[in-house]
């Protein structure tokens, strides 16, 4: 009954994400009769993060960041010659890869774990352009989101070596402490170009959490059924952990 429930709320999660996808993108012929929104843009966009993590760790935790894909749409609303507002739903994974090495019982042991989690997240941006030429123009802009997230998958490798034997395997599995809203601050820049007949905007932001991504554990055993902690049975290592990411995206504006 449990992994029914959860498997529901994913599913109607999808469906309320999609529905906003195709109300940003599609527009509909009711908001094309008002004269404002009519001059809109909006569009799809498409890039890569280089997602990574900040927070505490053990000095022994080495850290590397993943490359991982983006994809989403937006609507800009011009608000004056100098100043719009964009609204984003991004579909975004976030991540890290760790290795480990310790003391255990007398002897020693090493693991390598990949963290994978995907958000939907809804960035809200104050955009500055600056005077351009033709259809070029460049943009900077900040602003905050909100995410939510959506699914999260850990993958790893370790070996034990004792006084007597060794050990080793690789685990997978769902991440069971993961907090499911994420928040934090966005700045970057974009510049708008032709490319033969379509224009095209070129994008490059950072992104930076402020809430942390791991619940904290007292015991490894707290997480669900089935699921695995972040970082394996070391929870603590995972302790004030944020996601942070920077992002380069190709956007196609689909209004002018």
């Amino acid at each position: 009954m449990k992994v029914a429930g959860i498997h529901s709320t994913k599913c109607g999660l999808i469906q309320i994400i999609s529905i906003g996808l195709f109300f940003i993108v599609g527009a509909g012929s009711a908001l094309a009769e008002s004269s404002f929104l009519s001059k809109c843009p909006r569009g799809v966009k498409l890039g890569l993060d280089l997602s990574s993590m900040y927070g505490e760790a053990r000095d022994s935790v080495k850290t590397s960041p993943s490359l991982v894909p983006t994809v989403g749409a937006f609507v800009t609303f011009p608000l004056h010659e100098r100043f719009e507002m964009q609204a984003e739903l991004l579909f975004t994974v976030k991540g890290v890869k760790q290795e480990f090495t310790g003391d255990l019982l007398g002897g020693s042991m090493a693991f390598s774990e990949s963290g994978y989690l995907l958000y939907a997240e809804l960035p809200v941006l104050f955009r500055f352009p600056f005077p351009g030429k033709g259809v070029r123009r460049t943009v900077v802009y900040t602003g905050p989101y909100g995410a939510l997230n959506m699914w999260s998958h850990t993958r790893g490798e370790y070996e034990v070596e004792g006084t007597t034997a060794s050990s080793g395997g690789s685990f997978s599995g769902s991440i069971g402490n993961v907090n499911r809203l994420d928040f934090g601050i966005i700045a970057g820049f974009d510049h708008r170009f032709s490319w033969g007949e379509k224009a095209l905007v070129l994008d490059l932001r950072y992104t930076y959490g402020l809430r942390q991504v791991f619940s904290d554990l007292e015991d490894r055993f707290d997480v669900p059924d089935g699921d695995i902690p972040y970082v394996y049975s070391y929870s603590d290592q995972a302790k004030g952990f944020k996601n942070a990411s920077i992002s380069l995206t190709l956007s196609m504006p689909l209004k002018p």
